[in-house]
């Protein structure tokens, strides 16, 4: 999956004109992921956390053309169970706490508020 997940963030590079508008800021403590999703509604969206990588893909079932999928890589040395996300007037906001004690742990599912 990581090999897949690291193909899939070099070809939206290549993409990125293609893709929803997207920041990534780093704070002291934490990362701040947002991404513009205006053409998707929450229940279309998914994300996942996997090898230091944010995963988002969205699948408009009505207009197929539409669907993305964006990786972002953040690192390993994060609380990935404190990982938070919100959707909100199109725009998917992640908030990932830093954490230098942990190093690559499994893949988990982040659900969307």
């Amino acid at each position: 999956m990581a090999d897949a997940i690291r193909q899939e963030g070099i070809f939206l590079q290549d993409k990125i004109q293609e893709q929803p508008g997207s920041d990534v800021k780093e704070r002291d403590n934490i990362y701040v992921v947002e991404i513009e999703m205006a053409d998707f509604r929450k229940e279309e969206i998914r994300a996942a956390f996997h090898d230091g990588y944010l995963v988002v893909t969205a699948e408009n079932k009505a207009f197929p053309e539409e669907n993305m999928r964006k990786a972002f890589y953040i690192g390993k040395a994060v609380a990935q169970e404190n990982i938070r996300a919100a959707f909100h007037n199109g725009v998917l906001k992640f908030m990932i706490p830093k954490d230098e004690k942990k190093e690559g742990q499994g893949p988990v599912e982040i659900e969307i508020i």
